[in-house]
C-alpha cells in the first residue's frame, strides 16, 4: 500500500462499495442514499475494528485505541494469529487502508446510545460523556 492510511475515507469507500452504483430513478436514489448512510454508520459504530497499512499494523492500531485486547499474547504477531484463527472477522482492502471488519457486529437499536448516555452508563471504565467528548 502506497497511500497513507485514512480511516474516514476507508470506511466511506466500503459503504459505497456495499451500496453499489446509484440508481437512475430519483426515489430509488433517495433509498440508496439511506442505505449508504446506514452502512457507513455501521462501519463507524464498530463493524470496522481498525484501519491500517497491513494486518499487523491494523491489529496494532486496534490495540492502541482499545478496540482489541491483546493481553495474554506475547506480541502482536501472536495476537494477529489468534484473530485469524478465530474466524470471527475478515479484512477488506481499500485505497485508503486495510480494514479489519467484525463478522458479528450487531448495531445498537435506534436511541440506545442516547438512553445509556442519559443514564450515565460507562464503557470500559469511562463514562459515555467522557468517551464522547474526547
Amino acid at each position: 500500500m502506497t497511500a497513507p492510511v485514512h480511516e474516514a475515507r476507508a470506511l466511506a469507500y466500503l459503504a459505497r462499495q456495499d451500496a453499489g452504483p446509484p440508481p437512475a430513478d430519483a426515489q430509488e436514489r433517495a433509498d440508496w442514499r439511506t442505505e449508504l448512510r446506514a452502512a457507513h454508520d455501521d462501519y463507524r459504530a464498530g463493524r470496522a475494528i481498525a484501519v491500517g497499512v497491513d494486518r499487523l499494523d491494523t491489529v496494532r492500531r486496534a490495540v492502541r485505541v482499545g478496540r482489541y485486547d491483546a493481553c495474554g499474547r506475547q506480541d502482536l504477531t501472536e495476537a494477529l494469529a489468534a484473530v485469524e484463527h478465530g474466524c470471527m472477522s475478515y479484512w477488506r482492502t481499500t485505497p485508503y487502508g486495510l480494514v479489519w471488519i467484525d463478522n458479528e457486529f450487531c448495531p445498537a437499536p435506534a436511541g440506545a446510545r442516547e438512553a445509556l448516555q442519559a443514564e450515565g452508563h460507562t464503557i470500559g471504565g469511562e463514562s459515555w460523556t467522557a468517551a464522547v467528548s474526547s
